[in-house]
């Protein structure tokens, strides 16, 4: 039986304008049991805030035993991560 993929995509910001609103449809994903798909391509800029939450979803993945993937990020997330010294091995795998 294969497990079905839910996909968040994110599109835009990724920061703490956004964070509430994509927490909460991240939230809607995982409660409906499955794989979980976070794809950052379309992410246009990114804060501290929005580099918090993919390491907190990471995290809850982890401690929950669900199966997240977090996938394309975008030149903006990447730069971000790199300014706080947050390794992208932290929310990628």
């Amino acid at each position: 039986m294969e497990t079905s993929t839910q996909t968040l995509n994110i599109q835009g910001a990724l920061n703490i304008s956004s964070c509430k609103e994509i927490g909460d449809a991240f939230n809607k994903l995982i409660i409906q049991k499955g794989r979980v798909c976070i794809n950052l391509a379309g992410v246009e800029k990114s804060d501290a805030a929005g580099i918090q939450f993919l390491c907190l979803a990471r995290q809850s993945a982890n401690a929950n035993s669900f199966d997240l993937e977090i996938v394309n990020p975008s030149s903006p997330v990447i730069e971000m991560a790199k300014c706080l010294g947050v390794s992208e091995d932290e929310f990628l795998k």
